[in-house]
């Protein structure tokens, strides 16, 4: 999943702006390498 989710952050995925608050990642918000993804898009606020 992470991967994914660095994939879609390097081709600029629109969709990521709703990572966030996105109930189905909600088992990956106290990860290391998810926060990195959601600083990355600039969306940390965690």
């Amino acid at each position: 999943m992470i991967a994914w989710l660095n994939r879609a952050c390097h081709e600029r995925n629109m969709k990521l702006f709703t990572l966030p608050q996105d109930p189905r990642f909600d088992s990956f918000r106290r990860r290391d390498d998810f926060k990195e993804v959601v600083a990355q898009i600039g969306l940390a606020r965690m």
